[in-house]
């Protein structure tokens, strides 16, 4: 066997080992939102607030820097903290405790935390800066800053109507035993009144949430060299195909990393129609086989990529398949040779379609344990009836890490749903956080 190998690290953030009720197994943020000066957390930086005036004489004088103060009539309602499905880590001036987390923080893993206000209506539009405190088990302090014109309450809907911050798992942020805390300041007389909630958790820093375990995701690409029907067609995977298809892994999993291996291309020569009964099963069972015969660790899951000139099975036009897994197996060590699935690989113009890789992940998702999920207009069988949401909705907000696009809990649905647009909430990202983490296996 020829390969080739490519491995994409991305890490983000959480402390805590959280105690989780549904842990059964079975858009684009701007660059202030981002970036934040870093100081010692005894003297935050002021990112640039200083001023400078002329004296009456026209003498040129610096002034000395404003004083900073809590900052009055703003209030905190929430900090959330987000690694590709969101929930509160403080909700007004009070910590959220492990039990009322929704979803496991993932160390090494890039967060992005978000401070979420209100202000009244009679309102000043004025700069706010808003510092978040993090200190470590090594001893580390440090403060991330970020100056703000706030003109009214932030919206949920918008990255750049928050405070928005990332820990950065490079930068050693994302680690277990790590704690937080925010406050909002402004210069003396900016504003009128008392302050509200201007600093959360109010009674000290406390816990981020990050999980002591840590957990990948490995899979072997396996493109197709399809001669069934009298083609000859070979999935063409190139460096930016699977750094695409690494991207939409890494968003919808909560890893640390995800590792992708290119197989040679497997020969497959029987035909392969749009028949969605008999489906992709014999290309599945040819997959299994070859994953049998290479024996890999039992964490390695095998992909195959069929390309048929077109986006279902058989050229259909929407009568056929787009994708299959050979089962739905358990965590146990036995059912590795069922962490197997297939998916059509459509590229029109040289570029994979959306579809495509959505179809990959769902797929790959079934092999994780996950079963279907209901929604309204989807027609899927063999649905999950613990799944919270009865529409299949994810029921939090989402975001994707690389791409910075915000998905809409009310709108958006459970990826293992037959709906769109779809994304996951904190119960498919719990589940497959379970076996991730149960199946991370020895590393290599």
């Amino acid at each position: 066997m020829t390969t080739r190998s490519l491995q994409l690290s991305v890490s983000l953030l959480s402390t805590l080992a959280l105690c989780l009720s549904a842990c059964g197994d079975d858009s684009g943020a701007s660059a202030s939102g981002d970036a934040g000066s870093s100081a010692d957390s005894s003297e935050a930086s002021t990112d640039g607030a200083s001023s400078v005036g002329s004296a009456s004489d026209g003498a040129g004088t610096t002034e000395a820097p404003p004083a900073w103060v809590p900052a009055a009539g703003i209030s905190i309602t929430s900090v959330e903290l987000n690694q590709g499905t969101g929930q509160d880590i403080a909700r007004g001036g009070d910590w959220v405790e492990p039990a009322g987390r929704t979803s496991f923080v993932v160390q090494e893993r890039d967060a992005v935390v978000r401070v979420h206000f209100t202000v009244p209506d009679d309102w000043s539009p004025r700069e706010v800066e808003a510092r978040l405190h993090l200190s470590y088990l090594d001893g580390r302090d440090e403060t991330l800053t970020q100056a703000l014109l706030v003109e009214a309450s932030s919206e949920p809907a918008s990255l750049d109507s928050t405070f928005t911050f990332t820990l950065r798992a490079e930068d050693g942020q994302a680690v277990p035993g790590a704690k937080f805390q925010v406050e909002l300041y402004e210069p003396t007389g900016a504003g009128q009144g008392e302050p509200a909630v201007w600093r959360t958790p109010d009674d000290g820093p406390n816990w981020v949430g990050f999980e002591a375990d840590p957990a990948q995701l490995k899979i072997m690409i396996v493109p197709i060299h399809y001669k069934g029907d009298g083609s000859d067609i070979v999935a063409e995977v190139t460096d930016e195909d699977l750094a695409r298809i690494e991207d939409a892994f890494f968003e919808t999993n909560p890893v640390q990393e995800v590792l992708l291996e290119l197989h040679s291309p497997l020969v497959f020569a029987e035909s392969l129609g749009g028949d969605i009964f008999s489906g992709l099963s014999p290309l599945l069972t040819a997959v299994a086989q070859l994953r049998a015969a290479e024996r890999p660790a039992d964490n390695v899951y095998y992909h195959a990529l069929l390309d048929q000139g077109c986006q279902f099975t058989g050229c259909t036009e929407g009568g056929g398949l787009l994708g299959q897994a050979i089962n739905i197996p358990g965590p146990s060590m036995g059912e590795a040779n069922l962490r197997v699935a297939s998916s059509m690989y459509y590229k029109p113009d040289g570029e994979i379609t959306g579809l495509s890789l959505e179809t990959m992940v769902h797929e790959h998702g079934h092999t994780q344990g996950l079963m279907h999920v209901f929604c309204p207009s989807g027609g899927s069988f063999g649905n999950d009836p613990s799944f919270p949401d009865p529409e299949g909705k994810i029921g939090a907000w989402g975001l994707g890490l690389r791409s910075r696009q915000l998905h809409e809990p009310g709108v958006e649905f459970d990826y293992m749903s037959y709906c769109r647009p779809a994304w996951l909430g904190p119960w498919t990202w719990n589940k497959t956080y379970e076996r991730a983490r149960s199946r991370r296996g020895p590393r290599t």
